[in-house]
C-alpha cells in the first residue's frame, strides 16, 4: 500500500498472479471500494510501484527483464 495523499495504491495479487494496482479513498478502504488503475497482464510481473505527486512509477519484469514504466 501506497500513499497518493487524498487517496491510497494498493499493488495486489487478488485474482492476478502478476499483480495489479488499485486505488480507493482514505476513507474506504474495504475492498468492494476499490477502483482498478492498472489491470492484470499475464506477460508483466509488476514488482513494486512509486507514488509521486504527479505521477507513478512501476518496476515490471518483461521476458525476465527488468523494466521502468510510468
Amino acid at each position: 500500500v501506497e500513499d497518493g495523499g487524498d487517496c491510497f495504491y494498493i499493488l495486489s495479487n487478488w485474482k492476478a498472479k502478476n499483480f495489479r494496482l488499485f486505488q480507493t479513498a482514505k476513507n474506504k478502504i474495504e475492498r468492494t471500494a476499490w477502483k482498478e488503475i492498472v489491470p492484470h497482464n499475464s506477460k508483466v510481473l509488476i514488482e513494486d510501484v512509486a507514488v509521486f505527486q504527479n505521477h507513478l512509477v512501476f518496476s515490471e519484469r518483461k521476458d525476465g527483464l527488468t523494466q521502468l514504466s510510468y
